[in-house]
């Protein structure tokens, strides 16, 4: 069985004038892996939320789609799974700008914690 996409949700007519939303999220210092054994689920991780380094970005309407900052690969795979996730035609119509993130994969959960702030900024946007 597969799950389907969800529907957009409606703007609530207060939202309908965020033009511009700005999303913080901490890292996560990975201190290693858990084996559970058994069936089901095999591995856990182990860590702890900081709040610096962070991944810090701006989302604003647009007339297109632009990526700006570092991680411009990721923060457009991102939007792209969004946008299918909610049927699109095409990318969302609006800017991402990175401000500041840590490189990936250094053991800080960036890739994760970049798609979330991203699918965040996105739902708020441009839904």
């Amino acid at each position: 069985m597969r799950a389907r996409p969800a529907e957009p949700p409606q703007k609530h007519a207060a939202c309908q004038s965020i033009g511009e939303v700005r999303v913080s999220a901490p890292s996560r210092l990975h201190f290693g892996l858990l084996s559970f054994g058994g069936s089901g689920r095999q591995f856990g991780g182990v860590g702890a939320m900081i709040r610096q380094p962070g991944v810090r970005l701006r989302v604003t309407a647009a007339a297109g789609f632009e990526s700006l900052g570092p991680h411009g690969d990721r923060v457009r795979q991102v939007a792209r799974s969004w946008a299918e996730h909610y049927r699109l035609a095409g990318l969302p119509p609006c800017v991402i700008e990175v401000n500041s993130a840590p490189p990936l994969h250094v053991g800080l959960g960036v890739g994760t914690q970049l798609g979330l702030a991203v699918a965040a900024g996105l739902s708020r946007v441009v839904l």
